[in-house]
């Protein structure tokens, strides 16, 4: 809009664009929204992060779902909320040769 950041539309916008990522990081157990720092240490040409990206990905659809339904007011059918991992994926342990 031609008023920007004086338009409380472009506020709002602005607040749930920065709700995801602000929950991303509260809700993995390495607070990061980096994929270079979410995946340190794994061997990526091994595969091993995949469990985790799928993970995380899972997780941030379900909170975009929630956050829509908050929005436009449509009935959240999945009674739980989102709240993220507990414990970090950690590459696995490379045995010394």
């Amino acid at each position: 809009t031609p008023d920007g950041p004086k338009d409380p539309k472009v506020n709002a916008l602005m607040a749930l664009s920065k709700e995801l990522p602000d929950w991303f990081r509260a809700a993995n157990a390495k607070h990061a929204a980096c994929c270079r720092v979410l995946t340190r240490g794994f061997d990526m040409a091994g595969g091993e992060h995949k469990k985790q990206c799928i993970a995380f990905t899972g997780l941030c659809a379900g909170k975009v779902a929630e956050i829509l339904c908050r929005e436009l007011g449509v009935a959240n059918t999945d009674a739980e909320p989102i709240e993220g991992l507990k414990e970090p994926y950690l590459p696995p342990v490379q045995e010394a040769v």
